[in-house]
């Protein structure tokens, strides 16, 4: 059994995440532990709790004992949007409590394991179906579930390492509206779902010169999710209907994404046992991520589809 010194549960809720925070890093979630947070997010030259599975996996070597960590973070997104013309439309109140659940245990003197399950990447948008963004996008999201197996090693009494496999589940919906107007009908509705997942893996160092001085390196690759789902296509206008053999078609599509690399290095100084002061530098590959290209497996040229 665990005491009180082995167990502990923190639970974060946290509804300050302002909107421009996390359109600042697209779709990647940065809030992974509540402590990490609370230092904006410069935790890879701390990572002493068990979020350090996000983090920076030598951090675990620190831990004593067994810790369970659990947590949520409010994120509430808005984006507005105006046309040259003038026109503007506004995405839906949404909000969204992405969870992490860390599980670390010290295995011998020098030798840690954990499991992270979290969640990396994340967005969804709504926005009105007769305004200006319609036909570019009505809905958009993005969920994703991490599960992170680590192991960390103490070199030394100054150096450790970590690493570890990611395993990724995730969904995708994309929808709009279709401009008919050239066949002389109302705008239609195509919509994209789908579900996928990929591997990757992840890994970090954690050097401590001095009592009070820590410098970290944490790395996580690039994960290529291929999906496969559905595309519906639906209010298909009477000219066209014949085409597709009625107002609604379906057929099963598949997509894929690749998942940016992260890179992470940073600085920590404890001051004092009250005051630790950070600094951290990250490295976001959005090159991986460009465009998204949905593959029919049945199409219908003649349909423009």
């Amino acid at each position: 059994m665990l005491n009180m010194k082995q167990w502990g549960i923190i639970v974060l809720l946290s509804s300050s995440i302002l909107p421009q925070t996390a359109f600042a890093s697209g779709f990647k979630i940065e809030t992974q532990g509540s402590k990490a947070t609370g230092m904006g997010t410069a935790f890879v030259a701390v990572a002493d709790d068990p979020s350090a599975i996000a983090y920076n996996p030598a951090g675990l070597t620190q831990l004593e004992g067994t810790n369970i960590y659990l947590g949520t973070t409010a994120i509430i997104p808005t984006i507005k949007y105006e046309s040259p013309a003038g026109a503007s439309d506004e995405t839906a109140y949404q909000v969204f409590y992405p969870p992490h659940l860390y599980i670390a245990s010290k295995a011998s003197e020098r030798l840690s394991i954990g499991l992270g399950i979290f969640s990396p990447f994340g967005l969804e948008t709504k926005w009105s179906k007769t305004g200006p963004v319609r036909y570019a996008a009505t809905e958009s999201a993005i969920e994703t579930v991490n599960i992170n197996p680590t192991v960390a090693y103490r070199i030394s009494p100054t150096l450790s390492i970590g690493a570890g496999i990611d395993y990724m589940k995730s969904k995708v919906v994309m929808e709009n509206m279709v401009n008919q107007s050239l066949v002389g009908g109302s705008d239609g509705e195509l919509s994209c779902k789908a579900d996928g997942d990929g591997w990757g893996y992840n890994a970090g160092l954690l050097f401590t010169p001095a009592k009070t001085l820590n410098l970290g390196i944490a790395y996580r690759s690039r994960i290529k999710v291929v999906y496969n789902g559905t595309t519906t296509f639906n209010n298909i206008a009477p000219a066209i209907q014949p085409l597709f053999s009625g107002s609604t078609y379906k057929t099963d599509s598949s997509t894929d994404l690749t998942f940016p690399d992260v890179l992470s290095l940073g600085i920590s100084y404890r001051a004092s046992e009250k005051l630790t002061i950070a600094l951290e530098a990250e490295r976001t590959g959005w090159s991986s991520y460009d465009k998204v290209n949905v593959d029919l497996k049945n199409e219908i040229p003649a349909g423009g589809f």
